[in-house]
């Protein structure tokens, strides 16, 4: 009997110790759910979050930055491993579940009979209890598979949300870059604008003084600086306000200096490589995050009806264990208890059969079916939704192709006419206002030409954003 005792408890300990040790040896990831995952993940990002701000900083660089800051695509993955670790949960499920229980026990106890002295007894005993059992569920008849099926589609749905969030902070990071560099272009041409008017003021002003010219040109000269002056205080109050946007979006103070490699003032603008928007529509439907989040969460609504219906079947399992309990035996009232040994063992089958639930898995199962028809609906919503945004991201960047030929024009007209203005002024051919006019016309034109330049590039991952093929490594040709 002690033999069997040293031997139950040897066993037992020896469970214990088996799956502590395997738990620590594959404490990452004992299952492999997200091994993939993560290795995908980290060649995303790990590059640019080692170092820090290098100036001039490019556009890459600064996209690489805000990958490894931005706390939105920091919660989207912690989302996607949430899920990674649901299918653990899942996989788990096919593997046995085996418990120890072990005990020792001092009982003490007094027993006090009115009138009856001698059927009273104190009686203290020292026992172990110490059980092994085992059970493994070998047929559910799908519930394991759909609740797996169901696990998988939730991740996929997870890391396309993911992939959606990378592509938004890219895109939004884009924007604010360029719209700093446009800042920056936009204060030089409103200091050029500045400097211009006080050539014309100091034109008027020697006219006024020649005796040529009305206090009142001067006065209009005086005037048209002003405005300019404003105009270039505003223009740095953008420039600031986009270069705060950027610094904070590649997690540094707002307030610290930025340097940026210009952007060309005369990008080619070639659309050849824009596809049909026929293609792009079939690309989108094929890559855009949305989209395919939206039919990983049909799926997984799908596979959720399985498991619901699946739930409402029998299961088969092995079931097992191995006890031992060497708790005293009481005789009776007033009889000093018995050492004792209780050995038990078993092996066989366990069979679980739902025979009513009170419609209970009736009603699941349509609420599943419904979630079903919802989330369809959700998946034509987000192909519509795509649909559009590729259809105006396409046209926006037809229109920003298209204006950049025109503000180069516009803005190379207006130079050359001022210079003329300015001339004819001088000579007394024309009066001032035509010389203001052409002046205001050309710090028009050169904003206009800024404005196009920058938004032809934004319009260009504009549209890879919206088809959902944009990637940080398209944008080492930016």
């Amino acid at each position: 009997m002690l033999e069997v005792s040293i031997a139950v408890r040897r066993v037992g300990w020896g469970v214990v110790l088996f799956f502590l040790t395997v738990s620590q040896t594959f404490a990452l990831d004992p299952l492999f759910t997200g091994e993939g995952t993560v290795a995908e993940r980290q060649s995303i990002d790990s590059d640019g979050c080692r170092g820090g701000v290098r100036l001039p900083l490019t556009l890459i660089e600064a996209e690489q930055l805000a990958l490894c800051t931005n706390p939105k695509g920091h919660a989207a993955w912690a989302r996607v491993m949430q899920r990674a670790n649901e299918i653990g949960v899942a996989r788990s499920a096919y593997l046995p579940t085996v418990s120890a229980s072990i005990q020792s026990v001092h009982d003490a106890t007094a027993t006090r009979v009115d009138n009856q002295p001698l059927l009273s007894r104190d009686l203290k005993a020292r026992y172990q209890a110490d059980s092994l059992s085992l059970n493994w569920v070998l047929f559910d008849f799908g519930v394991r598979g759909a609740a797996l099926d169901q696990a998988k589609a939730l991740l996929t749905a997870s890391q396309q949300d993911d992939a959606a969030q990378l592509q938004t902070t890219l895109l939004n990071t884009a924007r604010d870059y360029y719209g700093t560099l446009a800042g920056y272009a936009s204060v030089r041409a409103a200091r050029d604008a500045e400097a211009i008017a006080q050539q014309s003021l100091e034109i008027a002003s020697a006219r006024l003084k020649g005796g040529v010219a009305p206090i009142s040109e001067q006065l209009q000269a005086q005037t048209a600086l002003a405005q300019a002056t404003f105009n270039r205080i505003k223009a740095e109050g953008d420039a600031d306000t986009f270069q705060g946007a950027l610094a904070l979006d590649i997690g540094i103070a707002p307030d610290q200096p930025l340097q940026l490699v210009p952007m060309p003032d005369s990008p080619h603008g070639d659309m050849s490589f824009v596809k049909s928007t026929q293609q792009l529509l079939i690309d989108a439907a094929r890559l855009h995050p949305s989209i395919l989040s939206a039919r990983a969460n049909l799926a997984a609504a799908e596979a959720n009806v399985d498991l619901v219906r699946a739930q409402g079947r029998p299961t088969l399992s092995l079931v097992s264990k191995l006890a031992r309990n060497t708790q005293p035996v009481n005789q009776g009232l007033g009889e000093p208890n018995l050492n004792a040994n209780m050995h038990e063992r078993y092996i066989g089958l366990q069979l679980d059969v739902p025979l009513f639930e009170g419609f209970g898995r009736l009603y699941r199962v349509k609420s599943a079916e419904a979630q079903v028809d919802e989330q369809r609906g959700s998946l034509e919503d987000a192909e519509q939704q795509v649909a559009h945004d590729v259809w105006r991201s396409e046209k926006a960047l037809e229109t920003a192709t298209a204006n950049l030929r025109s503000a180069r024009e516009t803005r190379d007209t207006a130079r050359a006419a001022l210079a003329s203005a300015q001339r004819r002024y001088r000579l007394g051919i024309t009066g001032i206002v035509e010389m203001l006019q052409v002046q205001n016309t050309l710090s028009q034109a050169d904003q206009q030409q800024i404005a196009s330049v920058a938004n032809w590039y934004l319009a260009r991952l504009q549209l890879a954003e919206s088809v959902g093929s944009l990637n940080i490594l398209m944008l080492s040709d930016e």
